[in-house]
């Protein structure tokens, strides 16, 4: 019969159920080489170059305005006549105000910006929200919900100001995109030359991706992307809509002449938001079509496409016979 063996004896003795972990302090552990790392992992290391550095000396905070600067009135005189200065925010738009600074003695006023000005005078304080707000998912309401809760204001901005700040947004991030866009086709065309060994490459070898708003197959909105086969990185996107908001206005003045009209002009000026008919479940397999088409605009060819499995991109594609 096995002799048992006491705690203190296999402590002393060390056996391996009772021999000790040994973790090193993280400031000792060596970095893990990125071949072993997930795929997200190397995806991020790859696209570390293309990250916009972070000035450390700008940043945002929320404040208690009457106690910071009650505060601060305290400390400080005029510089002109020693005179004692009261701070008041003024000219508020959205996040965005202006902190008047004036002196009881004197009666000389500076107003300082609490934010800085970008395009055309936006506050960029409100930029940065609006922006931030639509990546949640939330628009205008949402925002005037947020100010009113945190007690910022009772609302964040008008209709119209805020439609302004969508327009010039979408503009400056579809000028954003196609930089990476265009940065991105550079890379795999160096990474398919290196691969077959050419000085150059032009004929690209992707694969797509679709995604839609909703799961089941009623949804309005569907946006798919090619992607580089060496690099992993996105090289063309595009959007397909069922749906115009322009138009659903429209809809009751459908067989008029005046809804001729408007909708000619609409049509031509490149307003309508809707560019796909039939079923959402084909906004994928006509996504990819066009962007193929659309490839030699790019300076390149997508030769090679390599599905995920729906058989209906692939023929599609085969049928369309892109340059």
């Amino acid at each position: 019969m096995p002799k048992k063996i006491g705690r203190s004896d296999r402590q002393s003795t060390g056996s391996r159920l009772y021999r000790p972990k040994k973790i090193l302090p993280p400031h000792k552990r060596k970095s893990e080489d990125i071949t072993k790392r997930s795929a997200s992992a190397k995806k991020i290391k790859m696209t570390v170059e293309d990250q916009i550095r972070e000035d450390l000396e700008r940043h945002y905070r929320v404040i208690d305005f009457l106690l910071v600067f009650a505060t601060i009135a305290t400390l400080v005189k005029c510089v002109k006549c020693d005179g004692k200065v009261n701070f008041h925010s003024t000219k508020k738009e959205g996040l965005g105000f202006h902190i008047k600074v004036s002196c009881e003695s004197c009666k000389q006023i500076t107003n300082v910006p609490s934010s800085a000005r970008i395009n055309s005078g936006m506050y960029e304080v409100n930029y940065r929200f609006v922006f931030v707000m639509r990546i949640l998912g939330l628009g205008l309401v949402g925002c005037d919900k947020f100010c009113d809760l945190m007690d910022l204001s009772s609302s964040f901005l008008s209709r119209p100001t805020y439609n302004n700040y969508m327009t010039k947004m979408c503009s400056t991030i579809r000028e954003v995109a196609n930089r990476f866009f265009s940065s991105a086709t550079k890379e795999e065309r160096a990474a398919t030359a290196e691969e077959k060994k050419t000085e150059d490459a032009d004929e690209l070898s992707v694969s797509g991706d679709g995604t839609w708003k909703k799961r089941d197959y009623s949804s309005l909105f569907g946006v798919t992307s090619l992607i580089g086969y060496f690099t992993g990185k996105v090289v063309d996107i595009l959007v397909k809509s069922s749906y115009c908001h322009e138009c659903k206005i429209w809809e009751h003045k459908l067989n008029s002449a005046e809804y001729e009209e408007w909708h000619e002009a609409h049509v031509d000026t490149g307003n309508c938001q809707a560019n796909h008919t039939g079923a959402s479940g084909n906004m994928e397999v006509e996504a990819i079509k066009t962007m193929f088409q659309g490839s030699v605009n790019n300076g390149v060819r997508y030769r090679n496409y390599i599905g995920d499995g729906d058989s209906k991109a692939y023929s599609g594609l085969v049928n369309s016979k892109p340059r």
